[in-house]
């Protein structure tokens, strides 16, 4: 009989379709590349401005940056074709650009320059930016606390006056979070709720704010709704008159919501773009914040969002949603990472950005891919010094 039940409970959720959290998680299972096409989609639009376009490389010129990879099995070192290396490993898109050169563009899996990808955690570091602009129009600030944009969480719990936007953005808020793959469990609940709104206000603390690094897909949709309510707009609609506008994007973007009844964006993850646009949100940090002298977002908040903290509580290796790999001698390194090996990996000081897209990681550790590519390009060009 039991058993019975649990059948019938099972199909009756199945039935009731995709208009619940638990529904989606049972019908759509784990996240995937195809959840562009599940959830609705709000526009990003583009601008009416012609698409910024990188130079052209010389000829031959970075070959050697992009030579043979050396593949360990068995005891052997094969050495495999990067190209071949790149498709083996789910590689939909790979970019190389330095200083205004694209010097690598390779596409895979039927993708082209103009395939638009849902990006996952590539999402929080927009959302940084998006805080970024209301911050610079002195419509919010780091250091406030959240209950002044979000009140419904101090009758939750006083201690959320304690809860700043500088700890959503580091991921220091306390805010109690467990990593589960259930179906009713925090993870499926961030990524699956048709109403975030509603969850964002019914988050409870699990620890004093500022306590300790926890990678928490709470933050993101807590800050989204402070922000929502500071700028009086859609995430969608700052981004697009903010930046998506003014970069010379080749495509407009788009970023998945909770719902169509209520519209809210998946702030975690549902920002969807193709890479060579994510290579000009590369090129825009790499400057500063600058694009071409038009003032994008503040030098002030590039620097704040990925220079390393050792404040109590914060991770070293953590900015405002951007992660960071501080390297001794030499500006802080970047990257925004998604799931299945997403990146947009930004180097300042050279003015070189790489992306990558894929349907897989491929088992393999893109950072140091990266590094390593970064020091051939520094064998071919020399070590200049400046920014991109």
């Amino acid at each position: 009989m039991r058993v019975l039940l649990s059948a019938v409970l099972a199909a009756a959720i199945l039935v009731a379709g995709c208009g619940t959290r638990t529904g989606r998680a049972l019908r759509w299972r784990d996240a995937d590349m195809g959840d562009i096409r599940r959830f609705p989609l709000r526009a990003i639009p583009r601008g009416e401005a012609p698409p910024f376009e990188f130079h052209a490389a010389t000829p031959g010129r970075y070959d050697t940056v992009f030579a043979p990879v050396g593949i360990a099995s068995e005891g052997t070192t094969e050495r495999v074709d990067f190209e071949t290396f790149l498709r083996d490993r789910g590689t939909y898109a790979f970019l190389v650009v330095r200083r205004d050169t694209l010097i690598f563009e390779r596409y895979f899996a039927g993708r082209t320059r103009g395939s638009v990808e849902t990006t996952f955690s590539i999402s929080k570091s927009l959302v940084s930016l998006a805080v970024g602009l209301a911050r610079d129009q002195g419509l919010l600030s780091v250091d406030e606390p959240i209950t002044r944009l979000v009140p419904e969480l101090r009758r939750r719990d006083p201690g959320f006056d304690s809860l700043t936007l500088g700890h959503l953005l580091t991921m220091t808020s306390g805010i109690r979070f467990k990593r589960s793959k259930w179906p009713w469990g925090d993870e499926a609940t961030a990524y699956y709720d048709p109403n975030l709104r509603s969850v964002a206000v019914a988050r409870d603390l699990a620890e004093p704010p500022g306590t300790r690094f926890q990678y928490n897909f709470y933050s993101p949709i807590v800050l989204g709704l402070a922000l929502e309510r500071a700028t009086g707009r859609s995430l969608s609609e700052t981004l697009a008159e903010g930046v998506w506008s003014r970069i010379g994007a080749l495509t407009d973007a788009s970023w998945s919501l909770d719902s169509e009844k209520r519209g809210f964006e998946k702030m975690e993850s549902g920002f969807n773009a193709t890479a060579i646009d994510l290579a000009k949100l590369g090129r825009l940090y790499a400057r500063g914040g600058d694009w071409d002298g038009a003032r994008i977002v503040s030098e002030e908040w590039v620097r704040a969002s990925t220079r390393p903290d050792t404040t109590a509580g914060r991770s070293p290796n953590y900015g405002y949603f951007w992660w960071l790999r501080p390297t001794e001698g030499e500006a802080t390194r970047y990257y925004a990472e998604g799931r299945f090996g997403q990146f947009v990996y930004v180097v300042p000081d050279r003015g070189l950005v790489i992306v990558r897209t894929g349907g897989s990681d491929g088992d393999v550790d893109w950072v140091s891919l990266f590094e390593g590519l970064i020091r051939r390009v520094d064998a071919v060009d020399g070590r200049e010094a400046g920014g991109g």
